[in-house]
């Protein structure tokens, strides 16, 4: 398991994975779950990223919060876009699934 504490509290304000299209924590994972704030553009960039990641087998799950989830999930079609609180039935179950086809949103 690994952690990154997003492109505000990192190292740089320049998130690799945006910058260069890898990310050495991303390229490594088996799954990302993320809970970055959506409503700030720099976030924003970082889930776009993760939702173009080219590893069709890796799950990406975007937690959101609930009143946006389904709005998400249309702009991020290749993450599981989870409606938060996150609960860890919601995660196995959202790892388990895989990169969806098209729109995805799970309740949790």
């Amino acid at each position: 398991m690994s952690w990154c504490p997003g492109p505000k509290g990192g190292f740089s304000q320049e998130c690799s994975l945006c910058a260069t299209g890898h990310c050495p924590l991303v390229d490594d994972a088996d799954a990302v779950v993320t809970s970055l704030d959506l409503s700030d553009p720099l976030d924003q960039k970082v889930v776009r990223a993760l939702n173009d990641t080219e590893a069709p087998e890796k799950p990406v799950v975007v937690v959101t919060p609930r009143g946006s989830a389904a709005r998400w999930a249309d702009e991020l079609p290749d993450c599981r876009v989870v409606a938060g609180p996150l609960s860890s039935r919601v995660l196995i179950r959202s790892l388990s699934l895989g990169r969806p086809v098209g729109a995805t949103t799970i309740e949790s």
